[in-house]
């Protein structure tokens, strides 16, 4: 009698079972990763939407500001200059109204964008101050571009109202984003 030969089955994964575990893990892990991924993309544009509105009521303020000080100067003055003066933008100029470097009412002042998505002035980051403005002296570019029109409502001349847009723009990628901030300009002070 010959002795019985046993053979022993090894446990392990085969190839097939192997890929199948590893599809099921890679559809797993690409969901949450997938989500991530444009949960990020949103916290970027929510922090550049969020910087080109300030930048945008930054520029609103400082020409709110010179219209007071026309309109205020006028009470005192032997003669009186047009409350839009300093800051009535022709159509065709490229003016942009900034807290630290004032107002500039042609494009000689600042870097203009080539790309016609970002009309306006680049804007420059300077970390020394945490400040943007038109000077790139110590200062780092950035996306955004910003200049302002002014309208005149009523067709005269002489409006005693007008219209401000301030716009601020920039792109993440290639798509481009805009950011439109609008007053009304009167006549009185605040």
């Amino acid at each position: 009698m010959k002795p019985a030969i046993h053979m022993r089955r090894k446990k392990g994964f085969t190839i097939v079972e192997t890929l199948v575990a590893i599809a099921i893990l890679m559809i797993a892990i690409a969901g949450p990763l997938s989500i991530a991924s444009k949960g990020l993309t949103s916290a970027v544009y929510a922090r550049d939407q969020m910087v080109a509105t300030f930048l945008a009521q930054e520029s609103m303020e400082k020409i709110v500001n010179v219209k007071d000080n026309n309109i205020d100067y006028n009470l005192t003055a032997a003669t009186p200059v047009p409350w839009t003066d300093g800051f009535l933008c022709d159509s065709t100029a490229t003016c942009d109204a900034d807290a630290a470097e004032g107002i500039t009412l042609d494009s000689s002042s600042c870097s203009t964008s080539i790309d016609s998505y970002l009309p306006g002035c680049r804007l420059f980051f300077n970390p020394a101050t945490s400040a943007y403005g038109r000077s790139s002296a110590s200062a780092n570019p950035t996306q955004f571009y910003r200049h302002y029109t002014i309208g005149d409502e009523s067709g005269n001349t002489n409006a005693e109202e007008r219209t401000v847009h301030v716009f601020v723009s920039w792109k993440e990628g290639t798509i481009p984003y805009q950011i439109d901030l609008s007053s009304q300009l009167l006549d009185v002070l605040r």
